[in-house]
């Protein structure tokens, strides 16, 4: 792999914004890029530009020539953890878009606050869009886009110019409360641990110590570790003790990449299922990223559990989920644009051979446009299929999974 240093071959980059000035940081890295194959079939128009979003990509981008590499956080340097955490806590100071639309209507998902950040709004999109973009065909692709976004905003409000970080939880599926992303709590370059007890799992170490946020109710960033995050009344017996480490180890994540050749349902829906790996880092780790509110939260307002993007590691979590289908997708030709999901989930939600696993009719195609409650760019699934193709310029530092 040929790595280039940081030079103005930034805005080369598909996702940099041409008028923008970014500065730069030792670290940010390139490859040559190299783009899948091509589509099957025809697709359908390109939505136009929605000149009201705050994201800015540029569209259709220009063709990707080098592509940024993603890296795990812990093979970041210590300058360029500083530099990410840093840039996540500005965009929480940058004020809430006033373009934002309440499309989604998802059940129980909290109005709008306008006293919050482009941060939340990050976090409140999640929330109104919860029942499009999960258990249906938008639960990968819509968060490949999500992810890309939010990495967008990074650098285009908060000028963060080093790599894209994701979390390896592979590495910590030995022992998942000891594992070394929570080790590091120094508040400039630190994830931090777990939350305080006493104080109801507010976090209290690394750089998101007492972060506040304000979905779905005013409070701050927790953390809360559970061992047994499926063990809810509401889930079948049977997966109510499953072992959530066993679903996300190294061994794991190869059968995963390796089988379901070009049947994107199977995969998608073995990768998804509520006591899958996905489910897994958000229950384990618990608190705002397991979509918990604490007892002490108001009355009433916890009628939605999907606040997770609260939590930052939300970003590198779900960083990882992208590396994963990255990782399939380039298992077998078969694979790369394979696609089929409806755009409502599927009733069966606890059945693991569910056939609609990625949801029911009315159903999605890769000319399908992408929810964005006037905050995301505009882009359709098949803008984004292709890492190094479309809109996206990006590859991973690697593919494989090991301890």
């Amino acid at each position: 792999m040929r790595v280039f240093p940081t030079t103005v071959l930034a805005c080369a980059l598909a996702l940099c914004t041409p008028a923008l000035t970014i500065p730069t940081l030792p670290g940010l890295r390139y490859t040559l890029a190299t783009p899948g194959p091509k589509p099957p079939a025809p697709i359908g128009k390109q939505p136009a530009p929605d000149p009201a979003a705050a994201i800015r990509f540029t569209y259709p981008a220009p063709q990707c020539a080098l592509a940024s590499v993603r890296i795990e956080w812990r093979s970041l340097t210590i300058v360029e953890r500083t530099a990410w955490l840093g840039a996540v806590k500005c965009l929480a100071k940058v004020p809430h878009w006033k373009n934002l639309q309440a499309l989604g209507k998802t059940a129980g998902a909290p109005p709008i606050n306008t006293n919050s950040s482009l941060f939340d709004d990050f976090s409140w999109i999640h929330q109104d869009y919860a029942s499009q973009v999960h258990l249906t065909g938008f639960f990968l692709t819509w968060h490949r886009w999500y992810i890309a976004n939010f990495d967008q905003a990074l650098r285009q409000y908060c000028h963060y110019a080093g790599p894209t970080p994701y979390w390896d939880w592979t590495k910590d599926s030995q022992d998942f409360q000891n594992a070394t992303i929570w080790a590091d709590t120094n508040p400039l370059w630190g994830l931090g641990g777990f939350g305080d007890p006493k104080k109801e799992y507010t976090l209290t170490t690394g750089a998101f110590a007492n972060f506040p946020v304000v979905y779905p109710y005013v409070h701050n960033l927790r953390r809360q570790y559970n061992p047994l995050p499926f063990n809810f009344t509401f889930f079948p017996a049977e997966y109510r003790t499953v072992v959530p480490t066993y679903t996300f180890t190294p061994k794991e994540m190869n059968y995963m990449t390796e089988n379901f050749t070009g049947n994107f349902t199977s995969f998608q829906h073995y990768f998804e299922k509520l006591w899958g790996a996905h489910g897994s880092i958000h229950g384990l780790t618990g608190g705002d990223l397991g979509g918990v509110c604490a007892p002490s939260a108001p009355t009433g307002v916890c009628t939605s559990n999907q606040f997770s993007p609260n939590d930052p590691i939300f970003f590198l979590h779900h960083a990882n989920v992208d590396r994963v289908w990255a990782a399939w997708q380039r298992q077998n030709k078969a694979n790369f644009w394979a696609f089929h999901g409806g755009s409502v989930a599927s009733p069966n939600i606890f059945d693991p051979n569910d056939p609609d696993g990625n949801g029911v009719a009315p159903w999605l195609n890769i000319s399908s446009p992408f929810p964005t409650d006037g905050i995301l760019a505009n882009a359709r699934i098949a803008d984004i299929m292709d890492t190094m193709g479309g809109v996206l310029c990006y590859t991973y530092d690697t593919y494989a999974f090991s301890l």
